[in-house]
């Protein structure tokens, strides 16, 4: 990651706020939604990251078991995640995520190799 940095003070220390910057992804896809629902996606063969952008609420079964938003509570492990950020992934071109969406919406997969 890029990390720029405001100022320095007397001392050589960087002072105020700091802006991380992450590099261009090398593959972006777009999950489209019509209403709420689920898609089954596949990492592309040689992804190391992915980040993940949307503007409603979306879940992720990182293990592609479940593919509805959750309706009851869950404390066996097996929930999903709301909103993540990203994941760091295989890559192999096997992985599968299940991603569920919440409303109507286009959900952005950024991937990084």
């Amino acid at each position: 990651m890029n990390n720029l940095q405001t100022t320095q003070n007397s001392r050589g220390a960087f002072v105020g706020p700091q802006i991380l910057f992450r590099p261009k992804p090398d593959h972006i896809d777009h999950l489209f939604y019509s209403a709420t629902g689920n898609i089954a996606y596949t990492i592309p063969a040689g992804a190391k990251w992915i980040v993940f952008s949307a503007g409603v609420d979306f879940y992720v079964d990182p293990k592609a078991l479940l593919t509805a938003a959750p309706s009851a509570t869950v404390i066996t492990g097996a929930g999903l995640e709301k909103n993540p950020v990203g994941y760091e992934v295989v890559g192999d071109g096997a992985e599968v995520l299940n991603v569920i969406a919440t409303a109507a919406d286009t959900i952005s997969i950024s991937v990084y190799t």
